[in-house]
């Protein structure tokens, strides 16, 4: 569980309060968390990072090894925790890593949530408001991340403190808009610029993965195609809607 990633963390806060509060929970709270367990005898503790939170900005895919630089305090006391995370597993000689998560997306993700909000805005063929069609992201289906943990407990590799775990591609906030259309049989009506973009100029919003299947054997087996096609009737459910017919592929 962390502080900063949902709009009503920043929402009417200063800079100030939003520093101490997530300070208080993704620092302190990892703190609280190890120091219970200083006494456990468990077999592998996994964190949950964030992959660009932590890294910050670079024009190549993001490695394991290069320095975090964080450019927001959510990101700041997510490297924070996760570095708490491997200092107690080296202290203690206890096996201990992050997994460094893109942007995950598929069922039970918030239906505020850009894959969700332009499922929705498609299927009641409102108006999406967005960013820039050409914004990148590394989408990554909950089923793959589920996986990635499973592969991680199964293995439990030795002084391994963080691996990343993407789809280790970019794909543009236009690109989703065309899978939904393709998949729900409609098109969307969106207002570009409506935000400002996070696009930054060189910016490479993939991991590298090559590290997960070295040492888990893991790698992602599901399509952003495949990905949307498995979200949209459980956004409809949710939404009280009906289900067309469309092809999952």
């Amino acid at each position: 569980a962390a502080y900063g990633n949902q709009s009503e963390h920043y929402a009417k806060k200063s800079q100030a309060q939003q520093l101490l509060e997530m300070s208080r929970i993704n620092i302190f709270g990892m703190a609280n968390l190890l120091a219970a367990l200083d006494t456990v005898p468990f077999e592998y503790f996994v964190n949950t990072g964030s992959a660009f939170g932590e890294y910050g900005e670079g024009r190549n895919k993001f490695q394991e090894n290069q320095m975090v630089r964080p450019s927001t305090f959510y990101g700041g006391t997510k490297a924070a925790a996760a570095l708490l995370a491997e200092t107690f597993g080296r202290a203690s000689r206890k096996n201990v890593t992050t997994l460094r998560l893109t942007y995950v997306y598929g069922p039970q993700e918030g239906l505020d949530r850009f894959i969700p909000t332009v499922i929705e805005k498609c299927l009641k063929k409102q108006e999406l408001s967005l960013t820039s069609l050409k914004e990148k992201k590394d989408f990554i289906f909950i089923d793959d991340v589920m996986q990635a943990y499973l592969h991680l407990l199964k293995s439990q590799p030795k002084d391994c403190p963080v691996i990343n775990i993407g789809a280790s591609r970019e794909s543009t906030l236009g690109d989703v808009l065309e899978i939904v259309e393709r998949s729900i049989g409609q098109k969307i009506c969106y207002r570009e610029g409506a935000y400002l973009s996070l696009q930054w100029p060189g910016q490479c919003w993939a991991v590298d993965i090559t590290k997960a299947y070295k040492m888990i054997g893991w790698k992602p087996q599901y399509s952003l195609d495949r990905g949307i096609a498995l979200t949209i009737p459980w956004v409809k459910k949710e939404l009280g809607l009906r289900t067309p017919a469309y092809a999952a592929r």
